[in-house]
């Protein structure tokens, strides 16, 4: 179980690395953009699925090991299956 932990703390980092780019650029487009602009509502849709990511990375993150005994967080993998 540790190592599976170890693994998904890995590809949290890494995902969590990517997402924090898309939401920045995402979030810097829709500051240059005037309002009405065609493209406003896709980077919306970006910046949104970018924050939904970010909260399944934060999920993820509890499977990490912990320092010490009795800091097992347990949450239900099937909510994204």
């Amino acid at each position: 179980m540790e190592a599976v932990g170890q693994l998904a703390g890995g590809i949290a980092h890494d995902f969590n690395n990517l997402l924090s780019a898309i939401l920045g650029y995402s979030e810097m487009a829709l500051m240059d953009l005037p309002d009405g602009h065609p493209a406003r509502g896709k980077i919306k849709n970006h910046h949104g699925c970018g924050r939904e990511g970010n909260n399944i990375d934060e999920t993820t993150s509890h499977l990490q090991p912990q320092a010490g005994v009795g800091n097992e967080r347990w949450f239900n993998l099937n909510l994204y299956c």
